[in-house]
């Protein structure tokens, strides 16, 4: 897994309060990123599902869970890689993902009935 390009605080954007001052910022960043990773997933999850429904209502069902993937890509995604880019540090490698991903997607049931 390659490893993020270093990263500085912006205290500009996120002045440092009191509460936030002793946070680890590498812990922070690990969470972002695992995150990101999380809704990446989430989305391909949802892209596959939608394409692989069968039977009389998978139409509707398909615009359905398509539209629950665009949301984890075009809101919660988009909002992470913009976090992490206030730390300096830019969205994972493809490639990494699953590694960095805490979340584990079922795999589709051969039979869909």
């Amino acid at each position: 897994m390659s490893e993020p390009r270093k990263y500085k605080y912006i205290p500009e954007k996120y002045p440092e309060r009191p509460e936030i001052k002793d946070l680890d910022k590498d812990k922070i960043v690990k969470m972002l990123l695992s995150a990101f990773a999380d809704e990446i997933l989430a989305y391909y999850s949802y892209l596959m599902m939608a394409y692989a429904i069968r039977g009389h209502i998978s139409k509707e069902l398909e615009e359905t869970i398509l539209e629950i993937g665009k949301d984890e890509l075009e809101d919660h995604a988009k909002k992470l890689a913009d976090r992490l880019q206030d730390f300096d540090v830019d969205p994972p490698d493809f490639r990494d993902l699953w590694q960095l991903s805490r979340c584990r997607y079922p795999d589709l049931p051969d039979d869909p009935h």
